[in-house]
């Protein structure tokens, strides 16, 4: 069995993010925690229902009381 790789590229205000939760996670472990181990963490924690739920409803079309919707 193979096993695909994938780059996520994350800049700035997002990396930094990361970054911090990927070291003040470690301090508290007593362990040294890469930006993957995160994501990794946060990809298997939050692939769920509710996840796809929250994605769909923040990138759907919105629906706008225009003139023609009213007619």
């Amino acid at each position: 069995m193979t096993t695909s790789v994938t780059t996520v590229r994350l800049a700035g205000n997002r990396k930094k993010a990361i970054e911090q939760v990927a070291l003040a996670a470690g301090s508290k472990c007593g362990k040294i925690l890469r930006v993957s181990d995160v994501i990794h963490f946060m990809i298997d924690r939050y692939s769920n229902l509710e996840t796809i739920e929250a994605l769909a409803n923040k990138y759907s079309p919105k629906m706008e009381n225009s003139k023609e919707d009213k007619k």
